[in-house]
């Protein structure tokens, strides 16, 4: 059976790094869900059938870390020691600049009244969540762990700042 002490990137046979390719990860996904889901066990003894059901929380968890830009750069990160998002023991906290930004865009957000308004704010995040997540690539390649850390709490913000657009755009519905 696979092995539950490799990390999510060995699970998927690819290299530790955050750009990767979602089409290439869900396939695997897929392959291994086939190959080690439960419901194939039915018929095995109940240790079989206790590291199947394992086997497949398992590949499951690391599927949805994976395929997630933010949960990823977290796991990226931790598997070099770094800690961030974390409720304590972080190893980077968010700067005072970001903090001021992620209050300007929220303040920003809170005003909007419109549904076009909201459309274009959400454009304009989209655009600083492409830009973080392209310079989060850069500093994973060339082995910034501390730089990746600062962008993936930004990135976090960022998403809770989408999270708050839709919840504003449902009220506009």
């Amino acid at each position: 059976m696979l092995d539950i002490t490799k990390d999510y990137f060995d699970i998927f046979n690819i290299e530790k790094k955050f750009s990767i390719d979602l089409k290439f990860i869900e396939k695997e996904y897929f392959s291994l869900q086939n190959k080690y889901h439960p419901d194939r066990f039915v018929n095995s003894d109940e240790d079989e059938k206790l590291e199947a059901a394992q086997l497949s929380i398992y590949i499951n968890k690391a599927y949805n870390t994976l395929k997630n830009d933010l949960k990823r750069s977290e796991y990226l990160l931790k598997l070099h020691n770094v800690m961030v998002n974390t409720e304590s023991n972080d190893s980077v906290k968010p700067c005072p600049i970001l903090l001021m930004e992620v209050m300007e865009d929220r303040d920003e957000l809170s005003e909007l009244e419109s549904f076009d308004d909201i459309q274009n704010f959400e454009n304009k995040i989209n655009s600083k969540k492409e830009k973080c997540l392209d310079e989060l690539n850069k500093e994973f390649l060339n082995k910034n762990y501390n730089d990746a850390a600062s962008l993936t709490i930004r990135l976090q913000f960022l998403s809770k700042i989408f999270d708050e657009i839709r919840l504003k755009k449902l009220e506009k519905l």
